[in-house]
């Protein structure tokens, strides 16, 4: 598993953004898992971090790492300020464009990732669920899948939001200041509409396919998220909705959300147990690690014989 950390120049933003990509470049796979088909690119999911965080959190703080490779899937992940990954032309933040294109162009030259659509996911927690849902609805040529866990549905909030700071983190000028309008309702049938979008999206040639799960005891996201998601299926989305059963609006909802999000992606038959994380039927036991016949960076198709050496038998040939 390889993790970069870096700033490239987003013209959206006008400005160096810092950014998380998770790559299962080394292939630490067990020794009954195939490896991956050699030079074939990934698959991609661009992760939107939520309210408050940034984009070291999922990395740091879930295990998005260990499903990446688990489902040999590139993970990269972006933040968004706490301005809901909206494009203003009053703020000059252009979170859309800036995950649209810069994000994407740029990984796509840095990396061997698949172009395809059907390739691509755009994914988020909270905040960032609800923005993977709208641009993901808005943009259906570049994200063939959508994946929004816990999503901040927040429109209604919008709408309703005071002229003072309350519980909310925005007060309403600071919503319309971010979506770009003079008055709150205003925002309504454009981009930054859920539901507009995915009434537009639905009747077009390329249709997003839709995972949305939630935790059972997030009190104040779990109904909106059942409810947004019965309405996409009532659309004709092919939504797949998933409870995480007991639940809050955790990292520890995000771990199990996650595991369930990339089978639904990338395929249950290409998961493939790594040494970062087996899971919990692997028999880890210290013997094992004497006799673990799997070695580090072997491209598929690698008949080299030290692959099937233990590492002590290995160390003694080189």
């Amino acid at each position: 598993m390889a993790k970069l950390t870096l700033n490239f120049i987003s013209e959206a933003l006008y400005r160096a953004v810092p950014i998380d990509i998770i790559v299962p470049t080394d292939h630490m796979v067990l020794t009954d898992q195939p490896l991956p088909e050699k030079n074939k690119p990934y698959k991609t999911v661009y992760y939107l971090e939520g309210l408050l965080g940034n984009f070291s959190g999922p990395g740091n703080y879930t295990r998005l790492q260990a499903f990446a490779e688990d489902y040999n899937v590139v993970v990269v992940v972006a933040g968004g300020e706490n301005k809901w990954y909206t494009d203003s032309p009053y703020t000059g933040d252009y979170f859309v464009r800036f995950i649209c294109k810069d994000l994407i162009r740029f990984t796509r030259r840095l990396l061997n990732i698949s172009d395809k659509r059907e390739d691509t996911a755009i994914m988020g927690f909270s905040m960032g669920g609800h923005g993977a849902m709208t641009i993901g609805l808005a943009n259906p040529d570049l994200f063939g899948s959508i994946i929004a866990l816990d999503a901040a549905y927040h429109q209604q909030v919008w709408l309703d939001a005071p002229e003072v700071p309350t519980w909310d983190v925005h007060t309403r000028r600071q919503y319309m200041t971010m979506l770009g309008v003079d008055n709150i309702e205003d925002f309504q049938g454009g981009q930054h509409d859920l539901k507009a979008s995915a009434e537009k999206t639905i009747k077009g040639d390329l249709v997003p396919r839709i995972f949305c799960a939630c935790g059972t005891e997030d009190g104040p996201q779990y109904e909106p998220n059942k409810e947004m998601a019965a309405y996409l299926k009532d659309l004709g989305y092919d939504v797949t909705w998933k409870d995480v059963v007991g639940g809050g609006h955790s990292n520890w909802t995000i771990d199990h959300a996650v595991e369930m999000a990339f089978a639904w992606f990338n395929g249950e038959d290409n998961f493939r147990g790594n040494l970062l994380f087996a899971g919990k039927d692997a028999d880890l036991n210290a013997g094992n690690f004497s006799v673990w016949k799997t070695w580090y960076n072997v491209e598929a198709g690698d008949t080299s014989e030290y692959r099937m050496l233990p590492f002590t038998e290995y160390a003694k040939k080189n």
